[in-house]
C-alpha cells in the first residue's frame, strides 16, 4: 500500500496564504494569474459555479498585491512579478458577499460601508455618514475616497467575491430584490468612474446579471467567463491531475483493487468534461470532486457534486419551482442541445434566466464546439453531473427512493450480481423506478432515461458501474462491476406489452453483435437484456444472453 499524506490534499481549502503554509498541494495557475495583473484599472469578471476554486482564486490576488511574493516561492509567477518591478503591496479590499447574502438593503450598504472604512481608515480619517448623521451610500463612500489626495492613482485593488449571492437570495422577494440590486447597481457604477484610485479590480460569480450595470456594454471586453486563454483558470486538467496527483491516483487504485489507468479513465468519465470556452484546448475536472474521491478513495467514485450542495445552488433550485420552468425541466430536459453565442453572452434578468443558459451556469451543462463561432453544444460534462440532473430532478419534483429500497439496494445488489440472480436485480430496480416517479411521469417513454434514473442510486462501496461502456463495436448500456463477475445489461423499451418477445430477441442479437462484455480479464462477466414496458412503467423481462 502506498504510503502518502492525505493531509496534503487542498479539499476545502479556500484560503492561498493558509494553504501554503500548511504545505497543502498548489495546482499552480500564476502564469495565467500573472496575465490578468496585467489588466488595468476596468474590473474584471468571472462567471464559474460553484464548488470550481472561484475563492480560492480572489484569495490569491489577496496574497499576491498585499504580500508581494511572500507566499509564491516556487511558483511561476515569482520571475514574472520580479521582472515587472511590481509594487511590495498595495491596499487590497476583499469583499465576499457570500457573508452578505441575508441583509436587506440598508444592512447591506452599511457592510459594505463599514468595511471599507475598517479596511481604509489606516490611511485616511473618513466616517460612515455625514454631518446630519445620514448614512452615506457605499458608493458615496467610495466617491469620497478616491477624492482623497492621499490615496495615489492606481494603488487600491479590489477584489469581489460571489458578487450575486444577496440577490439570489431576495429573488423570491420583490421588494427586497429591488434594494439589493439598487444597492449594488450603484455601488458598481461607482467602482467604475472611480477607476483611477484602483491597480486592480477583479470580480466573481455565478450568474452574469444585467440587473447590477456590473456587465455594461462597456466593459464587456473584461469578461473573461468564455475567454479561451482562461479557460482552464479555475478547475484542474488532465495533465495537471497527473503531475499533481500521481500519488494519489496510485493510492486510490491500490485501495479500490484495480489499475492505475483503470482509475484515470473512471475519473475522467465520472469527474472531467467542463468546458468554459467554446475554443477551449482542454476540458477540465471539478476540483471538489476529484479532490473528495483522492482523499476518501474507500467509498468509490461517488458523486460529490450534488451531495455538497456544490450541484444545488438555491438559484437554481429556486428558479426552477416557478411552475413554467417546472414543467420544462422535468419533462424536456435534454442530454444535449446547441445554443447561439449571442444568448450564451448574454446579461439575464435574476428572474428570467432561459432554463439553458441557467443550467450552464450552475455547471450542469457544459460547451462543446460545433465548429461553427456562432453556435455551441450544451451538453453534460460527465457522468457525475448527468447523475446529479437525476437528482435535481428528484428534488425539485419531490420524489426520493425510500430507506428501504435504499437499504435494500446496498444489501442485496452486490450479492445478486454475484449470484447472477437477474429477477432479484430487476425487482430492486423497479423498487427504484417505483419509489423515484410518479403517476404521470414520461420517463418510460425513453429506455435512456429510466437506465439514468437506476445508474444515478447505484453507489455502493466494492461495486464499479459504467454506462455507454466504449469497445470496438459500440456502447453498451450499463455494466455492473463486482471483484469477482461483471454484468453487461442491454435495456429495450416496447410501447406495446405484445412487442416483448422481438424486443428480447433484439436486445440479445445487439449484446452479441456488439460483443458487448467479452471480457480480457479474469471476472466471470454474464450479459443480460432487460426490457422496459412503456404500458406498465416497469421492467417487465430480464433474460441472460
Amino acid at each position: 500500500m502506498s504510503s502518502i499524506n492525505l493531509e496534503r490534499l487542498p479539499l476545502a481549502s479556500t484560503g492561498f496564504v493558509n494553504l501554503r503554509e500548511a504545505n497543502k498541494i498548489y495546482v499552480d495557475k500564476t502564469e495565467l494569474i500573472y496575465k490578468l495583473t496585467r489588466y488595468d484599472s476596468a474590473p474584471i469578471f468571472l462567471s464559474r459555479p460553484r464548488r470550481f476554486g472561484k475563492s480560492l482564486l480572489v484569495s490569491t490576488f489577496e496574497a499576491l498585491f498585499s504580500r508581494g511574493l511572500e507566499d509564491f516561492h516556487g511558483l511561476a509567477i515569482e520571475k514574472l512579478w520580479k521582472a515587472d518591478k511590481e509594487k511590495k503591496s498595495y491596499k487590497v479590499l476583499h469583499l465576499d458577499f457570500s457573508e452578505f447574502y441575508d441583509l436587506n438593503g440598508i444592512e447591506l450598504n452599511r457592510r459594505i460601508c463599514r468595511y471599507l472604512v475598517h479596511k481604509l481608515s489606516n490611511y485616511v480619517d473618513i466616517k460612515v455618514s455625514d454631518d446630519q448623521g445620514r448614512d452615506y451610500g457605499c458608493e458615496e463612500l467610495l466617491r469620497i475616497i478616491s477624492e482623497d489626495e492621499k490615496f495615489e492613482s492606481k494603488t487600491i485593488v479590489l477584489l469581489i467575491d460571489e458578487y450575486d449571492a444577496p440577490i439570489v437570495h431576495a429573488m423570491n422577494n420583490p421588494k427586497l430584490l429591488s434594494e439589493i440590486t439598487g444597492v449594488l447597481g450603484r455601488f458598481f457604477a461607482a467602482i467604475k468612474s472611480c477607476e483611477k484610485i484602483f491597480r486592480f479590480v477583479f470580480i466573481t460569480g455565478i450568474t452574469r446579471l444585467s440587473t447590477v450595470h456590473l456587465l455594461s456594454p462597456a466593459n464587456n471586453q473584461n469578461d473573461i467567463s468564455f475567454a479561451p486563454q482562461y479557460a482552464s483558470l479555475v478547475g484542474i486538467t488532465e495533465k495537471e491531475l497527473h503531475y499533481y496527483f500521481e500519488p494519489f491516483i496510485v493510492n486510490a487504485s491500490e485501495v479500490l483493487g484495480i489499475s492505475p489507468e483503470e482509475t484515470y479513465t473512471k475519473l475522467k468519465t465520472t469527474y472531467n468534461g467542463f468546458q468554459f470556452a467554446i475554443e477551449a484546448k482542454e476540458t477540465v475536472y471539478n476540483p471538489w470532486s476529484i479532490l473528495s474521491f483522492l482523499s476518501k478513495p474507500h467509498l468509490g467514485f461517488k458523486n460529490y457534486w450534488f451531495e455538497s450542495n456544490g450541484g444545488t445552488p438555491s438559484l437554481l433550485v429556486n428558479h426552477l419551482k416557478q411552475k413554467y420552468l417546472e414543467t420544462q425541466f422535468l419533462e424536456k430536459t435534454k442530454k444535449d442541445n446547441n445554443v447561439s453565442t449571442i444568448e450564451l453572452e448574454q446579461k439575464s434578468d435574476i428572474n428570467r434566466i432561459p432554463l439553458d443558459i441557467l443550467l450552464y451556469q450552475t455547471g450542469y451543462y457544459t460547451l462543446r464546439n460545433i465548429g461553427t463561432p456562432d453556435f455551441a453544444k450544451l451538453e453534460y460534462p460527465n457522468e457525475e453531473v448527468e447523475s446529479s440532473i437525476i437528482q435535481l430532478k428528484e428534488v425539485v419534483g419531490n420524489f426520493r427512493i425510500s430507506a428501504d429500497t435504499s437499504v435494500a439496494l446496498n444489501q442485496n445488489l452486490i450479492k445478486y450480481v454475484d449470484e447472477k440472480n437477474l429477477e432479484g436485480i430487476r425487482k430492486l430496480f423497479n423498487s427504484i423506478l417505483t419509489d423515484c416517479l410518479g403517476p404521470s411521469t414520461i420517463v418510460f417513454n425513453s429506455e435512456t432515461d429510466v437506465r439514468d434514473i437506476i445508474y444515478s442510486h447505484i453507489n455502493l462501496i466494492g461495486l464499479l458501474k459504467s454506462k455507454e461502456q466504449e469497445n470496438l463495436y459500440g456502447y453498451s448500456d450499463l455494466e455492473l462491476k463486482t471483484p469477482k463477475t461483471r454484468l453487461v445489461i442491454e435495456f429495450k423499451r416496447i410501447k406495446k406489452d405484445k412487442l416483448e418477445p422481438k424486443a428480447r430477441e433484439k436486445a440479445k442479437a445487439q449484446i452479441k453483435e456488439k460483443a458487448y462484455g467479452e471480457d480480457p480479464y479474469n471476472h466471470t462477466h454474464v450479459r443480460a437484456s432487460m426490457i422496459i414496458s412503456s404500458e406498465q412503467k416497469k421492467i417487465i423481462k430480464v433474460e441472460l444472453v
